[in-house]
């Protein structure tokens, strides 16, 4: 019998996911720079879960819709989503994007790491652990460097932790989905809708 077109789309070779990968960094560095400048980050916001929730109401159609298990975990990580972008607002009020960014995106793969091993026993080994250090360390040593605000390194640490949490809470949530591209498109409508609302 035909496969389920989720199971096709998710099994993905891994050059394909390297790929995206990158792609998203590109994308994610984008906007954030786009936030930075905007003369209204609120309004920007905004625009952009706009854009999430309409992609993801097009992609409800060629993807699975996520068990019924995984419910919670989409409602908590787009809580904490919910959380980050205000706190992504704030602290590019308070500080320049090479103290903002760097800080936020650094500290999350160590708490993710670290919230993994603790509670789910899920381990990088001894080159892959070092690796995250090393990265996590030296931009964050780029962005302390930089002579920020005390208000702009703690609002970014803060952004960093919502950052390891909606990842966390939401690689549980795929997990429990059964379907990686349904799950991320209900969460892109929820997060989205949530934010033009707001």
């Amino acid at each position: 019998p035909p496969q389920p077109r989720i199971r096709q789309w998710d099994a993905m070779s891994a050059a394909v996911l390297y790929g995206l990968v990158i792609l998203s960094a590109v994308a994610h560095a984008t906007w954030n720079a786009l936030m930075k400048q905007a003369a209204d980050r609120m309004l920007t916001m905004a625009a952009l879960r706009f854009t999430g929730l309409v992609i993801g109401l097009c992609a409800l159609q060629f993807v699975d819709w996520p068990s019924p298990e995984s419910w919670k975990w989409l409602a908590l990580t787009a809580a904490v989503q919910f959380s980050y972008y205000v706190l992504l607002v704030r602290s590019y009020g308070a500080g320049d994007m090479s103290v903002v960014y760097p800080l936020a995106r650094g500290l999350a793969p160590v708490l993710t790491t670290v919230a993994a091993a603790l509670t789910i026993g899920e381990t990088l080994n001894a080159g892959q652990t070092a690796a995250v250090a090393l990265i996590s360390l030296g931009i964050r040593v780029l962005a302390l460097g930089a002579g920020a605000k005390r208000e702009a390194v703690l609002l970014a640490l803060a952004t960093g932790v919502s950052v390891a949490a909606y990842s966390f809470f939401g690689g549980l949530g795929v997990r429990a989905a059964g379907t990686v591209l349904g799950f991320q498109a209900c969460l892109e409508i929820v997060t989205g809708a949530g934010t033009v609302g707001y």
